[in-house]
């Protein structure tokens, strides 16, 4: 149960992204939700499909941000460890720094 005591509503996409925006006291959420089977969905509350393209752009951006900070800093995965030396040694060769 959440922190405050109160009952969860009946979350769907429908209504989801509207709960999450009062909740926060948000101007605008999206929603990004894989179901068990890969399925993707995108539900918003607050965005026309400009505003959601910009939204999602942005967080693309600052994924990739939050990704190059973690493996710079040894916390992401190996895979990613790996892909980040070859990067270096790549760019230290090719007199890029």
């Amino acid at each position: 149960m959440p922190e405050d005591h109160q009952p969860l509503p009946d979350l769907h996409l429908g209504n989801a992204a509207a709960a999450v925006c009062h909740k926060l006291s948000a101007h605008a959420v999206l929603l990004l939700v894989v179901t068990q089977d890969g399925a993707i969905s995108l539900s918003g509350h607050g965005v026309n499909h400009a505003a959601a393209n910009e939204m999602l752009s942005r967080g693309i951006h600052l994924n990739y941000q939050q990704h190059d900070a973690a493996v710079l800093a040894g916390a992401a995965g190996e895979e990613a460890q790996e892909a980040a030396r070859r990067l270096a040694e790549a760019n230290h060769a090719g007199g890029m720094q």
